[in-house]
């Protein structure tokens, strides 16, 4: 008979959140900001300096959470139905990794798309001060097209501020 001892969760000194904490956080902030629509939990959930570090990100968008707000409110408008679905959360240290599917109808073409993606997030004091991300779409006709990509249209992978290549 087993009799491993379970130790109670630790609080992250850079988090002030446990890792399981941590997970329902972003799963809340991903429900609230995505599927539910509403863009003002972005002022709460994001920290005053969080920076986005996706390279599908348009140029131009004001920092902090005002360019992110703005980035998801103009996708939501191109895609009303917009959802996203979290198949997994892995947190470590004051990181959440999340694998998830995005679906949704784009309005003006009335194609169905679907994003599979993974975004690391880093998590400060209840709020979300970095992100990275990498993901993949393939609209209705299947057609796969990476939204990451080097200049040879070859997919490239983000993990922390590094890019990896190849990613598969």
């Amino acid at each position: 008979m087993s009799t491993s001892a379970q130790s109670p969760e630790v609080r992250n000194p850079k988090t002030g959140m446990t890792h399981p904490e941590m997970k329902e956080f972003i799963r809340n902030h991903f429900e609230e900001f995505v599927n539910r629509k509403n863009l003002r939990i972005g002022e709460v959930n994001f920290a005053p300096e969080f920076v986005d570090h996706g390279a599908d990100v348009p140029a131009g968008l004001p920092a902090g959470p005002p360019g992110a707000i703005q980035y998801v409110g103009a996708a939501l408008k191109k895609v009303p139905d917009l959802r996203v679905n979290i198949e997994d959360l892995i947190a470590e240290d004051d990181k959440v990794v999340v694998r998830n599917h995005w679906t949704g109808t784009d309005e003006a073409s009335s194609s169905k798309r679907h994003r599979r993606g993974l975004f690391s997030l880093t998590a400060e004091f209840n709020s979300i001060a970095r992100l990275m991300h990498s993901s993949k779409i393939r609209d209705q006709a299947g057609s796969l097209g990476a939204i990451l990509s080097h200049s040879d249209g070859s997919p490239k992978c983000s993990f922390g501020s590094r890019i990896i290549s190849p990613c598969g």
